[in-house]
């Protein structure tokens, strides 16, 4: 798909986003989706001052297992770029339990933060009560190291109960 939005006679912040994404099915019910999109915004009168985001990524299903990968990507003019790559494994141990592990790298690469790095991992399971309802767990380890000295590690357990409708 494509949009754009006019931010209006006295705005700068026009943007223009795209995405698409494609499904190749494969023998035996597996398949691959890989995808991409981007959106540019141009934030203010400043030519250095544009932002563009951008993700792209696939995802690949192998009888109950799923496998997928993603890089993200933020950069506005010459003040600021950061990136980030996420990796998920799962796997539906039953029709209602899904087991899964998330891992997360991030970094800043240009402005005034640059060298900052954040990763994160994560282990967890959602298990379908009834159509729509579901329950989960998840608990996360995480480690940030910034240039400002502002280190950051820990971990954090979730409970949830969710409803979809």
């Amino acid at each position: 798909g494509v949009s754009y939005s006019d931010a209006g006679e006295n705005a700068k912040s026009d943007s223009t986003s795209y995405a698409f994404t494609y499904k190749f099915d494969m023998m035996g019910g597996n398949a691959v989706t890989v995808g991409y999109g981007a959106e540019n915004q141009a934030e203010t009168a400043a030519k250095n001052d544009d932002r563009t985001v951008s993700q792209y990524g696939f995802a690949a299903t192998m009888g109950d297992f799923l496998v997928s990968a993603i890089r993200i990507g933020d950069e506005k003019g010459e003040t600021s770029e950061k990136s980030g790559t996420e990796f998920e494994v799962a796997y539906d141990l039953s029709d209602q339990t899904v087991l899964n592990l998330l891992h997360f790298d991030s970094k800043v690469s240009k402005g005034p933060n640059d060298g900052d790095k954040f990763n994160s991992t994560q282990v967890g399971f959602n298990y379908e009560v009834a159509p729509g309802l579901l329950l989960g767990a998840a608990h996360t380890m995480f480690d940030g190291t910034s240039v400002s000295g502002n280190d950051s590690e820990g971990s954090a357990t979730r409970l949830q109960v969710r409803l979809n409708f």
